[in-house]
């Protein structure tokens, strides 16, 4: 759940107790809810200098292993501490920190087991402070490229496509429920080199026993998550305002809007890939990164979590996935250099970015018209309003379509099928005359009043326009109102799926949980002498075995004296052979951490530590 739902679930007291976390200070000073700072970088920033010592370890050994990916208490509590370089009392303690500021939350599943999660628009943030990804873009000087191939239309393009196709096929539906196979077969092929990556990001079919290939499930799932599509008495049924307002919006803003729910709804199912968008999602836009350095920096960060409990080999997938999942999407291009492989956004991936870009423009990237050639072609352009290619879709045949320029061509089949959408040549000449701004070649002119006079054809649609009503003849492939502005400016709804793709843990159900943290169990704890924890001192080896038994059951670390430094040591094991005892475990100095085993005599003081009671070391 992102910031906005978790804020309509979360009790407005639950919220009001976790700015009045030490990490919250400022915003709080400035009168800000959580709702206003939780995903604020500014505010984050603020908080993770305030945040102790062992709370910013623990978090960042959190989004190093987990990303956004809920986890298990069990294996959180198992496999976090060892990653933190903590005791498990340290651990609990820095969790409780966390949880008490709502920095992280807590969560049921319907059968008990509780788990543990960041907000999935805040991770993005806390990542990149916590985790920075320090690689800066090419000079333009050393752009000597190679393309590696023609970068693909951008995912909006590649939906618009997809939809004109249902819209043409028609929507109506088998009794099983399902479009039907021609449909299905024309409507995937514009979203069908994404399949592959879709799959292996983890998405699979619907859990409503209704499967499509996987591109096409995702243009049926934006499409009905904005009620552009919804469905009716045994079809699926257009919703025209919707879809104008959707097709109305400036291409700059609609590509950022998609990829970040795509982002969320697609990366965030794995760790690596998560941590791949948020890599790749901080770069900024229209400038070349060499990719080595940005795998460079992912390795890293799995190489600090790499020790005896980690079991995973290192591996990249998670990168290649998404990667090859934005080049599919038009929204990445790769080029070749001396340098190796480089990476530029080919939009802005930010929509905050995109919106000061479009504000910034002052109007340069107005919606071009478009062209009618002599010869029947239609130009359209990069810029060019979705609304008038929704209609040149279904008016002419789609021939040829770059990164640049999309060609229709007019002809008798697309004329006649116009006319069985409720066209008429009236509304075919008008739209391309207002649409290019300037009078039709009359060559063009005569073609479209032969093609449509041909057979009756006009004369038919007439008599259908009578004995229909009108929302029935423009179901299939509506005429969009061009005076709507464009809408969402929300963002596409995170929630509740449409139930056309499955996208593993972020349709789970779970049961938000408003709890203070976890417990910090220190057993017996009466029965310990004070000067145990309270005072450096001297003690006999027995003793010594004594305090790092209680310190081994209470996951807890301990205060020592070696040759007159104070150093904190977690204790891991006790061992006893014929020569005596040892205790292996973390010794942790002021610039390094390293595994050790120690005999009694190797330190002269000692003394227990209480995390949560007597702080951290």
């Amino acid at each position: 759940m992102n910031v906005r739902q978790l804020s309509e679930r979360l009790s407005a007291g639950k919220q009001a107790e976790f700015m009045e976390a030490g990490a919250w200070q400022p915003a709080a000073r400035e009168g800000l809810r959580w709702q206003n700072v939780a995903a604020d970088a500014r505010y984050v920033e603020l908080a993770a200098g305030l945040l102790s010592n062992g709370a910013r370890a623990v978090f960042r050994a959190l989004l190093a292993r987990y990303g956004p990916v809920p986890v298990l208490e069990e294996h959180l509590l198992r496999e976090g501490p060892a990653d933190a370089r903590l005791s498990r009392a340290e651990f609990r303690c820095g969790m409780n920190e966390l949880l008490q500021a709502g920095i992280l939350l807590a969560a049921r599943r319907s059968w008990g087991e509780r788990y543990y999660f960041t907000v999935w628009d805040s991770f993005k943030v806390w990542r990149n402070c916590l985790l920075p990804c320090a690689v800066s873009p090419i000079a333009d000087k050393d752009c000597r490229l190679e393309m590696a191939e023609e970068p693909a239309v951008p995912l909006g393009r590649q939906l618009l496509a997809s939809w004109t196709e249902l819209a043409r096929c028609g929507l109506e539906l088998t009794t099983k429920g399902q479009l039907a196979k021609r449909t299905v077969q024309k409507a995937s092929q514009p979203l069908a080199a994404a399949d592959v990556w879709l799959e292996r990001l983890g998405s699979r079919g619907g859990e409503t026993g209704i499967s499509y290939p996987l591109g096409l499930a995702l243009a049926l799932e934006i499409a009905s998550r904005m009620e552009l599509i919804v469905p009716g008495q045994k079809r699926l049924v257009w919703q025209t305002e919707a879809l104008s307002e959707w097709l109305a919006m400036p291409a700059l803003i609609r590509e950022s809007m998609l990829h970040e729910w795509c982002m969320l709804h697609l990366a965030y199912q794995k760790p690596q890939s998560a941590h791949a968008a948020a890599v790749l999602s901080s770069l900024e836009a229209g400038k070349w990164y060499e990719e080595r350095k940005l795998t460079d920096h992912l390795l890293e960060m799995l190489h600090v979590l790499q020790h005896e409990s980690w079991v995973k080999p290192i591996s990249l997938n998670g990168w290649e996935e998404w990667l090859e999942l934005l080049l599919a999407f038009g929204w990445l291009e790769r080029a070749q250099s001396p340098a190796g492989s480089l990476l530029r956004w080919r939009i802005e991936p930010r929509s905050s970015q995109a919106a000061a870009s479009l504000a910034a423009s002052a109007g340069q990237l107005r919606s071009a018209s478009i062209i009618v050639e002599p010869n029947g072609d239609v130009i359209a352009f990069p810029h060019s309003d979705f609304r008038l290619l929704w209609e040149l879709e279904l008016i002419g045949e789609r021939v040829s379509s770059a990164d640049r320029l999309t060609v229709y061509r007019l002809s008798a089949a697309a004329t006649a099928r116009a006319l069985k959408q409720g066209r008429t040549l009236e509304s075919i000449l008008l739209f391309l005359q207002e649409a290019s701004g300037t009078e039709l070649p009359p060559l063009v002119r005569s073609c479209l009043e032969d093609w449509s006079s041909a057979s009756g054809q006009n004369e038919r649609v007439r008599k259908e326009l009578e004995s229909e009503s009108e929302s029935e003849l423009f179901r299939s492939f509506p005429f969009l109102d061009a005076s709507l502005e464009g809408g969402f400016h929300e963002g596409i709804p995170l929630g509740p799926s449409a139930g056309m793709l499955y996208n593993g843990w972020l349709e789970q159900h779970f049961e938000l949980l408003e709890e203070d943290g976890m417990q910090q169990p220190f057993p017996e704890l009466e029965r310990v002498p004070v000067s145990w924890v309270k005072q450096f001192r001297a003690y006999h080896h027995s003793t010594k075995r004594e305090m790092l038994e209680r310190a081994l059951s209470w996951h807890s670390p301990v205060q020592l004296k070696i040759e007159g430094d104070l150093l904190a040591f977690v204790p891991d094991k006790l061992e006893q052979d014929a020569s005596g005892w040892t205790v292996s475990g973390l010794l942790r100095e002021e610039q390094l951490q390293r595994q050790v085993t120690l005999t009694p005599d190797m330190w002269e003081e000692m003394k227990l530590v209480l995390p949560g009671m007597d702080g951290f070391l």
